[in-house]
């Protein structure tokens, strides 16, 4: 009984660890998505192309898709601007808002149960060695 106890104690400070890492990096990321330009105070269905609403991201703080942003980052289509009103993918539950949430996401991450919508969340917003040189 102590060894498994050992380990899951080892696994839970995994996931702490990660979930911290998470919330530096990504804390309020998952939550800025495309809003229609002429109707901004209502969240869009779907983007053109795109099936589903995902995650993009701003270009050095202004709404706009002009100026330089990180390879792979989510850029809103013509007509469409980036705004934070979004609860974020699976209702606001995969997030890195606060430890819980961050836990909840790093669990999910390491069952490889839908670890990929949240990659592409994640590589959608920013790029992970982006938040090492700054901090918005």
């Amino acid at each position: 009984m102590a060894p498994l106890l050992q380990i899951s104690l080892l696994v839970l400070f995994a996931i702490i660890i990660f979930a911290i890492i998470g919330l530096e990096f990504y804390s309020g990321g998952f939550h800025m998505t495309c809003f229609d330009l002429y109707n901004p105070d209502y969240l869009p269905i779907s983007l053109p192309n795109r099936p589903t609403l995902a995650p993009c991201s701003l270009s050095n703080g202004s709404a706009t898709s002009t100026g330089s942003l990180p390879h792979g980052a989510f850029v809103c289509p013509p007509n469409y601007i980036c705004k934070g009103y979004w609860e974020g993918p699976n209702y606001g539950i995969t997030s890195f808002d606060n430890i819980g949430y961050a836990m909840l996401t790093v669990f999910q991450c390491i069952t490889m149960e839908g670890w990929t919508e949240i990659m592409y969340s994640v590589s959608n917003d920013r790029l992970f060695f982006d938040g090492l040189k700054h901090k918005e």
